[in-house]
This record gives structure tokens, C-alpha cells and sequence, in this order.
């Protein structure tokens, strides 16, 4: 479980992005905007496919894996609860401070839903790219900050 301080401090960066991002929507229009967001999604599927293929021959992968990723979104500020199955780490992300930075800035929930698909689209091209055998889906998205947002990762292994 991330700490409060490490979640409040990225819910406030979040908060300030979203600002950033209004702004930008203003100029080059909200399409635009969410299309520019999304390019950052390539650099975590580079983080994804890398962890996946730097781990996938080694005894239990889809463990340390899922420990790796754990990790990773603890740092990021995310309440995030993994299970293995069929091949498939699911993560169920109970506390979100991009969806609650982005609230907290006035971003509508479907604008932060198109930033997500989008941004979650590239993660998953870049990841194929590296592992072509692995595939990334979200498959729910929280409609408030008390809700849930659901990934599935196949691993390929």
C-alpha cells in the first residue's frame, strides 16, 4: 500500500498537470491535447515490456513480476491489489492519484477516462512491440475516486 505522504504528493503534481492540461485543450483542442498526454504512455510500456522480458525464463516470473509491479505502482501512490490467473496479472487499483489530481483540478471524469485509454493504448503498443507473445487491457475504469480500476496484463511467458 503506498504511503499518504507518497499519494498526496502525486495526486498534487497530478493536480498540476490537469492544469496544464486545460490550458492546453484551450489552444490545440481537447482531442489534441489527449493525444500529446498519451505519448508518455510509450515510455511505460517500455517500463512494462522490460521488466516482462528481463524476468520471463527465470523460476516463478509471474512472481517477481507481480513483486516488480507492486513496487512500481506503490511509488507512483497507487493502492493497487494483484492476483495471478490464467497467465494474466490482474492489478485492481482501489486509490488513483491521477484520477484524484485530475478531479481536484476540474478535468471531467470522461476526459480523464479518454487520457487513460489513450495514455494505456500507447503502454500496450510499446509493450507488444517488445513482448509480442504479452498484451495489456483496461478492463474497468473507477467512474469516482472510491472506485476501481481494473488492468490485466498477460505476461507471454
Amino acid at each position: 500500500m503506498a504511503s499518504e505522504v507518497t499519494f498526496n504528493a502525486v495526486k498534487s503534481s497530478m493536480s498540476m498537470l490537469a492544469g496544464f492540461f486545460a490550458e492546453v485543450s484551450k489552444e490545440v483542442g481537447e482531442e489534441k491535447a489527449v493525444e500529446l498526454y498519451a505519448r508518455k504512455g510509450t515510455e511505460f510500456g517500455d517500463l512494462l515490456g522490460n521488466i516482462i522480458k528481463s524476468r520471463m525464463n527465470q523460476p516463478d516470473a509471474a512472481g517477481l513480476i507481480q513483486q516488480e509491479l507492486k513496487t512500481l505502482y506503490e511509488r507512483f501512490g497507487f493502492t493497487t491489489e494483484f492476483e495471478k490467473k490464467d497467465g494474466k496479472l490482474i492489478a485492481n487499483s482501489y486509490r488513483c492519484p491521477m484520477y484524484d489530481g485530475f478531479i481536484e483540478a476540474g478535468l471531467k471524469p470522461q476526459t480523464i477516462h479518454k487520457m487513460c485509454i489513450a495514455f494505456t493504448d500507447r503502454e500496450k503498443a510499446r509493450l507488444q512491440e517488445i513482448v509480442p507473445s504479452s498484451n495489456y487491457a483496461m478492463t474497468e475504469f473507477r467512474t469516482s475516486s472510491d472506485g476501481c480500476c481494473r488492468e490485466e496484463i498477460t505476461l507471454g511467458l
